[in-house]
């Protein structure tokens, strides 16, 4: 499976980002190639969460 990975840095709290962005389940908002974004039970560490994205 091919992946990719962008990074920038912001200079603003993550609050005011994730306030612009909607949070990470607001991808479908401003992602139109990404129908969906649901939020799964669990996650990879201790305070993540676990997504499922749909193309």
């Amino acid at each position: 499976m091919a992946s990719t990975s962008v990074s920038r840095v912001v200079p603003a709290d993550p609050e005011t980002v994730w306030r612009l962005v909607g949070g990470f389940h607001a991808l479908p908002d401003w992602l139109p190639y990404i129908p969906e974004s649901t939020p799964l039970e669990g996650g990879a560490a201790p305070g993540g969460c676990a997504t499922r994205t749909a193309r």
